[in-house]
């Protein structure tokens, strides 16, 4: 199995969020793998506002929003891992904010390459090898040791592919230093 980080990309033809306005404790609990009911704090920048809107929309953070028809799509096609998405108005268009419950622990210290904190926990990470048993076959996940990436399998990678979904960056690389 093979794994891979999924990123918002705007490229020069699509709207970018450049901020959510969202308070503190809704990033660290959509950080902390938590549910959340209820998004009551909010206020969207958009840069490229006269340009396409994607299937994925972010800010390059934490903050995922999803089209109709990509959250369709992951209702479809995720069924180990819990996901709930609450629902948003973005410029023009209605989008699901995507918030992955739970946090996989699944980072093999042993073979991955990061500089620790003073308190021993990762700091950057440099290549991250994902021990594959822990993953508990979800092929959507955020890792506990670093919850800002979204990880895919590679049996979602294709069907992505294949559904031509807009605003998708698909990373090889394990580097979390770099996009």
């Amino acid at each position: 199995m093979k794994i891979y980080r999924i990123r918002p990309y705007s490229g020069d033809n699509n709207v970018y969020i450049e901020s959510t306005g969202f308070n503190k404790t809704i990033v660290f609990e959509n950080l902390d793998g938590e549910k959340i009911n209820e998004i009551k704090t909010f206020n969207f920048t958009l840069k490229n506002k006269t340009k396409n809107y994607p299937d994925l929309l972010g800010t390059g953070s934490s903050e995922f929003f999803v089209s109709n028809e990509l959250k369709t799509f992951l209702e479809k096609n995720i069924t180990k891992q819990k996901i709930n998405f609450i629902e948003f108005t973005i410029g023009k268009k209605q989008y699901w904010f995507l918030n992955i419950i739970g946090l996989r622990d699944c980072m093999d210290y042993k073979n991955s390459i990061y500089s620790k904190y003073e308190n021993n926990q990762p700091d950057e990470i440099t290549n991250l090898v994902i021990d594959e048993k822990k993953i508990d076959q979800n092929d959507i996940f955020r890792l506990k040791d670093n919850s800002i990436p979204i990880f895919i399998t590679d049996s979602i990678k294709i069907k992505l592919e294949e559904m031509n979904f807009t605003g998708i960056k698909i990373i090889e690389s394990m580097d979390l230093t770099v996009g």
